[in-house]
């Protein structure tokens, strides 16, 4: 009895693989391309072992084997990703996956620290824009209080020298002798 095999896709009709995903008649050269493979095929693929009758041989009969993969994949010019490079790429894929959450959290903690410090510059911001207004407050209200002071100085010295000046006035006037 000769065996042949069967590829379904998720949606259950017999899938005809594309290069470049899952079963592919090139080997793939990257991670990013093995992922994307073995990822699409876990998802989106079953191969099913079928006998000369077209129909799916019974599990009790036998399991698909590494060998008679291994002869689908030579008969149809499709490469089989190896046992070893599946174990790999997980091994990388739960890496990598753990890579990201790490960056990830990074990436927010970050975002939330640039938040905060966004926040304490406005709030110095405006401390400042307070202070500012506040003294130039203060300047104006020293400002009119000198001007006031200086004018009230020099209202008290012209009185003075006027006064002064009486003063002067009058002790050069002769003095009239006393009747």
């Amino acid at each position: 009895m000769s065996r042949g095999f069967r590829v379904y896709s998720n949606t259950g009709h017999v899938f005809y693989p594309e290069p470049g995903v899952a079963v592919h008649p090139s080997e793939p050269t990257t991670v990013d391309q093995l992922s994307e493979a073995m990822e699409f095929q876990r998802v989106n693929l079953r191969i099913e072992e079928i006998g000369e009758d077209g129909q799916p041989i019974d599990e009790s009969a036998g399991a698909v084997t590494e060998e008679s993969a291994r002869r689908f994949a030579e008969e149809h010019g499709f490469a089989l990703l190896p046992q070893k490079d599946r174990d790999a790429l997980s091994g990388e894929r739960d890496r990598l996956a753990t890579d990201n959450t790490a960056f990830v959290k990074q990436v927010e903690k970050l975002e939330d620290d640039l938040k905060k410090a966004k926040a304490d510059l406005q709030t110095s911001k405006d401390e400042l824009k307070d202070a500012k207004a506040n003294h130039k407050t203060e300047v104006d209200k020293l400002k009119t209080d000198y001007k006031s002071e200086l004018t009230q100085t020099k209202a008290d010295h012209k009185t003075e020298v006027d006064r002064l000046k009486s003063e002067l006035a009058e002790a050069k006037k002769p003095a009239q002798p006393a009747l």
